[in-house]
């Protein structure tokens, strides 16, 4: 019954997906991280719809992969992650739930930035332009010699 409720029934599962978050910190163990839930179910859904319409429909704002909804699996299944389903994350770890701090993701996606807070991620970004951005601008201004 649970897994046709939330099988191929958008509301459901995004309903299931925000009762996550609104009961994160009541049932978090003792945690330095910000669980609280600032927006409410129906503020939930209309940032889905935005979602939606920015990106085209069910699409990962990381990957641009289309995201699936599967909310249990089959039995045969049963403890597998289902990858490609809409995850619900922080931009910034360090942050509360927030309609402006929650994005819309694939679990792949929410699984690699993990444990990277915003200042790792700039480092990361950083680096790869110091290394590739303005190396290629020398290189065009022939500055440099390979």
């Amino acid at each position: 019954k649970n897994q046709e409720r939330l099988n191929n029934n958008e509301k459901n599962f995004l309903s299931s997906r925000y009762s996550v978050l609104a009961n994160r910190k009541k049932n978090a163990k003792k945690s330095k991280k910000e669980y609280d839930c600032f927006f409410t179910l129906e503020e939930f859904l209309e940032h889905w719809e935005r979602h939606k319409r920015k990106y085209g429909g069910p699409i990962c704002a990381i990957t641009g992969k289309t995201m699936t909804m599967i909310g249990l699996n089959d039995k045969s299944k049963k403890y597998k992650r289902n990858w490609l389903n809409v995850s619900v994350d922080r931009l910034d770890t360090e942050k509360p739930y927030t309609l402006q701090n929650t994005i819309f993701v694939t679990w792949e996606a929410n699984k690699a930035k993990n444990n990277l807070s915003i200042k790792d991620m700039r480092a990361i970004l950083d680096l790869y332009e110091e290394r590739f951005e303005n190396m290629r601008a020398m290189f065009s201004q022939g500055g440099l010699v390979r």
